[in-house]
């Protein structure tokens, strides 16, 4: 059959065809080869329609999104602590541009980070008003953000490999960039890179 024929393909009648033949069945009459076809052809579209599948949770992937100057990025929420307004922050003198400062979370010590020196794009304003708390087992470091925007769950075919720009600034850390231009980053990348590992003094 062309697909043209499929598409005109009358169900209801086809049912109703069917309904029949099978009540025939039951009362003992005789089926001709041809009524035998139709029953058969019909069980068959009726097996060959597949249910919608519903997504599966391993197919998404939840991200909580923020903003740095007017730059959207995103990290999967699973590296994700808790977001709090910025505290006060004490500067490393000697450190990298990157590193905006450490303060104190609950009594331990916490580095926190500009990604956007890091990745050579725009920074966090001069006073960022956020603090993103990041870590997989353990508090490891913080990163400045301007503003936390949501979290949500995007499927991961629809995370799209980075343009060649990205990559160039800083291959493993950028996962992808989604439909709406939010660059999505590979959180154990950028807990793992040495460039973040702020070693703190003996006391």
């Amino acid at each position: 059959m062309t697909d043209t024929h499929e598409s005109r393909f009358d169900w209801a009648l086809a049912r109703s065809r069917v309904e029949a033949l099978s009540d025939s069945l039951e009362h003992g009459a005789a089926v001709s080869a041809e009524a035998s076809q139709v029953i058969l052809e019909e069980r068959a579209r009726r097996y060959a329609i597949a249910p919608e599948r519903s997504l599966l949770a391993s197919e998404q992937v939840e991200l909580l999104t923020f903003r740095l100057a007017d730059e959207q990025y995103a990290i999967e929420s699973r590296f994700v602590y808790e977001a709090l307004h910025l505290p006060e922050l004490t500067p490393l003198p000697g450190a990298p541009a990157c590193v905006s400062g450490v303060t104190n979370l609950r009594g331990e010590i916490l580095a926190v980070m500009d990604l956007g020196q890091a990745l050579g794009c725009p920074s966090a304003r001069v006073t960022p008003e956020w603090i993103i708390v990041l870590g997989l087992n353990s508090i490891e470091m913080g990163i400045v953000s301007d503003a936390v925007l949501e979290v949500t769950a995007v499927r991961t075919d629809s995370v799209l490999a980075p343009a060649r720009a990205a990559r160039d600034l800083h291959p493993t850390w950028i996962r992808g960039v989604t439909s709406n231009a939010v660059v999505v980053l590979e959180g154990q990348a950028v807990l793992d890179d040495p460039l973040f590992h702020i070693d703190q003094p003996e006391t």
